[in-house]
């Protein structure tokens, strides 16, 4: 059996894993090696394997004489097609051929994230001052991996989908880390002098307007989105955009009245948000800032 994809059947139940190696003989023989000794890299495999013994399982061949560069081309193929990464069918944990997700289906994937999570607060919060700071200039602009990059539409709509069905427990979890990141005098401080430089002709969508799709399309979302809603939770939202509405709404900042929050920002010579927080801000240092009712 030469180079090529391959499928590791599980005889009493069908369901099978999927793979692909230029040595389909050679990959069999590593996989019951680990599986033998119950220390597979594929959880979902090595449960099956121990449950229902190393007797059900056997080795079958879905495309040979694949050319070593085409590999991981092809194994993406049956793994678009064969679905062996749905639960039903199969034991593959990532739709990927070359890693690609392999947390969110995993069966531990809850205590994987924790892990890694603790793993990443762990390691920032025994960096120094100086290696926080060379880190953030690292990771800023070029130096981003995902700079310059644009998501594609089908990880623009999966992303969507897994941010709709969040559920309210996770939603206020991470609203309640927001609200706390934001308590960081640094933070606010740091986020104002950015936002400072982005007034005027320096915001990247000075002069400029959106297309007649773009405005279309913001349209239908919109619509889409109060569709999905309830009657109460229309009318909370029509109250929380009135409530924000900083086009006719008149604000006052140390007893001089601007007709829009935008005039005011740009009068003050502050970001339009810095407006709007400081309305907002119970702080004496803001007390006069206020709408015109």
């Amino acid at each position: 059996m030469s180079s090529g994809v391959y499928k590791i059947v599980n005889t009493t139940n069908k369901k099978f894993y999927l793979g692909s190696s230029v040595s389909i003989k050679g990959r069999w023989y590593k996989h019951k090696s680990r599986l033998r000794v119950g220390k597979h890299e594929n959880i979902l495999l090595q449960r099956s394997w121990d449950k229902h013994g190393e007797a059900c399982f056997v080795l079958e061949s879905v495309e040979t004489g694949v050319e070593p560069e085409n590999l991981l081309d092809r194994e993406q193929h049956y793994l678009d097609t064969l679905r062996p990464w749905d639960p039903a069918i199969g034991y593959n944990i990532a739709r990927q051929a070359k890693g690609g997700d392999t947390i969110s289906q995993h069966p531990k994937n809850a205590e994987i994230r924790a892990k890694i999570a603790a793993g990443v607060q762990k390691r920032y919060a025994e960096m120094a001052p100086e290696a926080k700071a060379a880190y953030s200039e690292k990771m800023s602009g070029v130096g981003n991996p995902n700079f310059g990059k644009r998501w594609s539409q089908d990880k623009r709509e999966a992303a969507s989908v897994r941010n709709s069905n969040r559920s309210p427990e996770t939603r206020q979890k991470m609203k309640t880390s927001a609200v706390k990141r934001w308590q960081n005098p640094e933070l606010r401080q740091k986020a104002s002098e950015e936002a400072k430089l982005r007034t005027g002709d320096k915001n990247p969508f000075y002069g400029k307007k959106h297309s007649e799709e773009t405005r279309k399309k913001q349209s239908q979302l919109k619509k889409e989105y109060l569709a999905a809603r309830s009657e109460e939770e229309k009318a909370a939202w029509r109250k929380k955009v009135s409530d924000n509405s900083t086009v006719k709404r008149k604000v006052v900042v140390d007893g001089v009245t601007y007709e829009s929050m935008t005039l005011a920002a740009r009068a003050i010579g502050v970001p339009h948000q810095s407006i709007y927080n400081r309305i907002r801000s119970k702080s004496p240092q803001f007390a006069g800032y206020e709408y015109l009712e």
